[in-house]
């Protein structure tokens, strides 16, 4: 995957994401990764970029993936979550 949780669908082996500051201030973010209502992975990554952790993810299935971008002027997460899907291939 080479663009972020607003695109459409893509395939790949291990997906990764490029994130858009959606709010000033934004000073970390948590992606959290379901398939269907289970959850399967949550991690925060380090600045802008963020990929998948390895073994996480089974070919040929679909997930939704969660942005959430924490403010910490406010303390607060933003109320605004960023929401996509994608597949992964087989």
């Amino acid at each position: 995957l080479d663009r972020g949780p607003d695109t459409n669908t893509r395939r790949a082996r291990n997906p990764a994401t490029f994130l858009k500051r959606d709010s000033a201030g934004t000073t970390l973010y948590n992606i959290q990764i379901y398939d269907g209502k289970k959850k399967v992975s949550s991690f925060f990554p380090r600045g802008t970029k963020a990929l998948v952790p390895k073994n996480k993810l089974k070919e040929g299935k679909r997930y939704v993936w969660y942005v959430l971008s924490y403010v910490a002027k406010t303390k607060a997460y933003s109320t605004r979550t960023m929401t996509s899907w994608f597949e992964t291939k087989r």
